[in-house]
């Protein structure tokens, strides 16, 4: 999942690929969410990316949206630690 989100995050800003860090894996379940982080290059700060799947396909296949910089609804945004 943190590969796929963040060649995603990529390609869409046109920027170099981050890193992405996923608590758990994102189940192929219509409306499933997953709340990650990603980190760009040279950067420290975590920023939050919220990630819900919006169709399943026949074999299996998730398809979903991904958004950077805010929880899902309902749910506190994380927060960065510092250091």
């Amino acid at each position: 999942m943190e590969q796929e989100a963040a060649t995603q995050l990529a390609a869409q800003a046109n920027l170099p690929k981050p890193a992405v860090t996923c608590p758990d894996d994102l189940v192929a379940k219509v409306g499933a969410t997953l709340e990650c982080y990603l980190v760009g290059p040279g950067e420290s700060e975590k920023v939050p990316v919220h990630i819900e799947v919006m169709t399943v396909t026949a074999d299996g296949t998730a398809n979903f949206n991904i958004s950077v910089g805010k929880a899902a609804p309902g749910r506190a945004t994380p927060k960065s630690p510092k250091g």
